[in-house]
């Protein structure tokens, strides 16, 4: 539950994904995804660059329980859709030729 009123710094997280403020055991700290540049896969290496190149140098952050679930779901349904293009093509592309 987002915190109502107005938070205090010392005892509240603010979370980078609903930028709202919650208590500690509300969420956790990690690691930005894609942090090194190099060993990033592109999608993740085009926000690692952008990061670097605007002096953001952050690699933590605290990110709710919510956020934390909706970015897993959103991922997990990419992830689905882009496997079922691809064995679609697939499919589609032996049964041409």
């Amino acid at each position: 539950m987002p915190i109502d009123g107005f938070p205090d710094n010392e005892m509240h997280c603010f979370c980078m994904d609903c930028h709202q403020w919650h208590e500690p055991a509300e969420g956790r700290i990690i690691a930005l995804e894609g942090d090194n540049v190099a060993n990033a896969d592109p999608i993740n290496a085009v926000s690692a660059l952008g990061r670097v190149l605007s002096g953001i140098g952050n690699s933590k952050q605290f990110i709710c329980y919510a956020c934390i679930q909706r970015r897993r779901r959103r991922r997990a349904t990419i992830i689905t859709v882009l496997g079922l293009a691809i064995v679609v093509a697939v499919i589609w592309r032996t049964t041409m030729t």
